[in-house]
Parts: C-alpha cells; sequence; structure tokens
C-alpha cells in the first residue's frame, strides 16, 4: 500500500471516530447520572486521545456542571463540544480532499 493511501485510510478512521463521539453526545439522555457521567467521561477520554485539549476542557466542564445540578449549562456545554467536534470534522473532511 502506497504512503498516500495510509494516509488517506488514517484520515477515514478518524472521521469516522469524530462521528461516533458526536452521536454518542447527541444521544445522551437525563437517565441515570452516574451513566450520563460516564459516558461522557468516555467521550472526553477519546477527545484527549485525539489531542483535543480544548474540547476535553468543554467536557469536563460539562462534568463539573452535571455534578453541581446545573442541567441547563450541562446542556450547553455538550453542544458546545458536540459543535466543536462538527467543526473538526469538517475540517477532516476538507483535508482528505
Amino acid at each position: 500500500m502506497e504512503l498516500a493511501e495510509e494516509v488517506l485510510l488514517v484520515r477515514i478512521r478518524a472521521q469516522m471516530q469524530t462521528r461516533g463521539l458526536i452521536e454518542t453526545l447527541n444521544n445522551l439522555s437525563m437517565g441515570e447520572l452516574a451513566l450520563v457521567s460516564r459516558r461522557v467521561r468516555e467521550v472526553r477520554d477519546d477527545v484527549l486521545a485525539m489531542d483535543q485539549t480544548e474540547i476535553a476542557a468543554i467536557l469536563d466542564q460539562s462534568l463539573e456542571c452535571l455534578a453541581s445540578g446545573d442541567l441547563k449549562m450541562f446542556r450547553k456545554r455538550i453542544n458546545t463540544a458536540v459543535s466543536r467536534l462538527g467543526h473538526l470534522k469538517l475540517h477532516e473532511s476538507e483535508t482528505v480532499r
């Protein structure tokens, strides 16, 4: 496999991972708080693995809001993280072209 093909495959995998992270955040419901918190931490860990520290910090803020019972700000922080991931996904798709 040529280097260009390998690079393309890496970028496609990154796009698929980003899409999965967005779906996880968008599908959060206010069920059991421990489950919601765990799922946000899982996404945060994945985001950190992608070296997206700014988005990880936003997710940390969302967890703080959840812990303090500020559900409005929790949802706002989650929406911000989803938006940033969406921009990241958009940027990745532009670099694949």
